[in-house]
């Protein structure tokens, strides 16, 4: 059950009922570290949880199932998620002869050796990467904007 009161434009006072103390307790800490509210802690969650969610593709349909059958009615088919690996380079030709937007995640080095247009079309998101190197024709913010969890953006020398 949720109980929802309306306090400024496009700001709401949620109660979240059954929520896990814990969750909120190391959510409450990190909002401390970085000096912000509890609030903005989880609405940048939502925005994380909800990019992933719209980002999982049929692969990925039974365990969304799992957390709730509404769910597989919102995940995108056209979208696959890449994961777990060390080291990846891609380059237009792959993003093209793919043809789905992308979501990377829990990669060590991801080099996006592509074209502006090509990131904004198929990059939906870059989750938890250690380093993303990008050309000079990509602007930081842009893939900043894209990214969680990424530890170092680098621009490659031309």
């Amino acid at each position: 059950m949720t109980e929802v009161k309306e306090v400024a434009e496009g700001k709401k006072d949620v109660t979240i009922r059954g929520l896990d103390s814990e969750l909120y307790r190391r959510a409450s800490e990190i909002a401390k570290r970085m000096g912000v509210s509890v609030g903005e802690v989880f609405n940048e969650a939502l925005r994380t949880f909800i990019a992933i969610v719209d980002g999982v593709t049929s692969a990925f349909e039974p365990i969304a199932q799992g957390i709730g059958g509404g769910i597989s009615r919102v995940i995108s088919r056209e979208t696959v998620p890449i994961a777990g690996l060390d080291e990846l380079e891609v380059n237009d030709r792959d993003f093209e002869e793919l043809g789905k937007k992308v979501i990377f995640s829990d990669i060590g080095r991801l080099t996006l050796n592509v074209s502006k247009e090509n990131f904004e079309r198929y990059v939906v998101l870059i989750k938890e990467c250690e380093e993303v190197v990008i050309p000079q024709t990509i602007p930081k913010l842009l893939v900043l904007s894209r990214a969680r969890g990424v530890k170092r953006l680098v621009q490659m020398n031309r």
